[in-house]
């Protein structure tokens, strides 16, 4: 996984010396564009000593830092984007800068599973049941803006649509919480550190804790 990370990174380099020569070949050359590609370089290249685990932080925690990388990366690649149109209204018309977005979010999506993998089968539970969850409350929210749906509501009694827009409105922020709780909680079980603080917290066989374990609280009188 972490040889795709630098793959995708070496991409994004390639790609930001390709849009920073691009930036000259007009005058004045366009120092928005050099700033944010300068930005992308350093966050490639530093993507590209996550894949090499060339630093001891880096090592500890990848994900982490493979997260930190793909999220500059991405704002740096649309403001750059940005910069060289009309706004970010144009990033849909650029195909160049579309696909580097593409790269950026691959890239985080990489960060997401390498978290998920450690103990996939209680991270993707959680994560399919946060998903549903999640994607019944945007069901509720994109009903409210629905023609048919307005107008239906707008033929009841009032009192009725008020009673329907709380319980709705309970419901919508259930399903965020619980949806989202899970998903946290899905990520949660790739901390790596969780099984050896359990170990020894846990008491050895006769009675005597682990190495490492907290001493015991004193007794009450």
């Amino acid at each position: 996984m972490l040889m795709l990370f630098s793959l995708l990174c070496v991409l994004v380099g390639v790609s930001a010396l390709f849009r920073t020569g691009q930036s000259f070949t007009t005058w004045p050359p366009e120092w928005f564009v050099v700033g944010f590609e300068v930005i992308v370089l350093i966050s490639s290249a530093m993507g590209l000593m996550i894949g090499r685990t060339r630093i001891r932080g880096f090592r500890e925690g990848p994900a982490l830092a493979m997260a930190c990388v793909a999220g500059a990366t991405l704002v740096s690649v649309a403001s750059s984007g940005a910069a060289s149109g009309t706004g970010f209204t144009s990033l849909a018309a650029d195909p160049f800068t579309l696909a580097r977005i593409a790269l950026a979010m691959a890239m985080g999506a990489l960060a997401a599973l390498s978290v998920l993998a450690r103990q996939p089968r209680r991270s993707l539970r959680a994560l399919v049941i946060g998903g549903v969850l999640c994607a019944g409350a945007l069901v509720i929210l994109v009903s409210a803006f629905i023609p048919g749906v307005r107008s239906a509501l707008g033929s009841l009694n009032p009192i009725l649509v008020t009673v329907g827009v709380v319980i709705a409105s309970m419901l919508f922020i259930t399903l965020v919480s619980v949806g989202g709780h899970c998903i946290i909680r899905a990520f949660e079980y790739g901390d790596e550190d969780a099984p050896q603080h359990a170990a020894a917290a846990t008491p050895a066989p006769g009675g005597k804790p682990n190495p490492g374990s907290p001493p015991p609280a004193p007794a009450k009188a």
